[in-house]
């Protein structure tokens, strides 16, 4: 089962939606609720998501289609 997938079936009430990037799963999630998912990601035996790489926030300010000013950005990585 995808990276994906298994964020969306062990937190269907917390994904807003999922997507592609050149091969890297993409998942926004509900406000609140990355560190739960993060957690899962870190012991769940096929991904073991050990490294956060990556924590930035991004500024929507004059981006009139973007419903929140705010994101927040993880990247996670698996050493193994």
């Amino acid at each position: 089962m995808s990276l994906s997938e298994t964020v969306r079936q062990k937190f269907p009430n917390e994904v807003v939606s999922t997507a592609d990037l050149k091969g890297d799963p993409l998942v926004y999630l509900k406000r609140g609720s990355a560190a739960d998912v993060m957690k899962m990601l870190k012991s769940d035996a096929e991904f073991r998501f050990d490294v956060l790489m990556d924590l930035f926030v991004v500024d929507y300010l004059h981006w009139e289609e973007k419903a929140e000013r705010f994101e927040v950005v993880y990247n996670l990585y698996s050493t193994t």
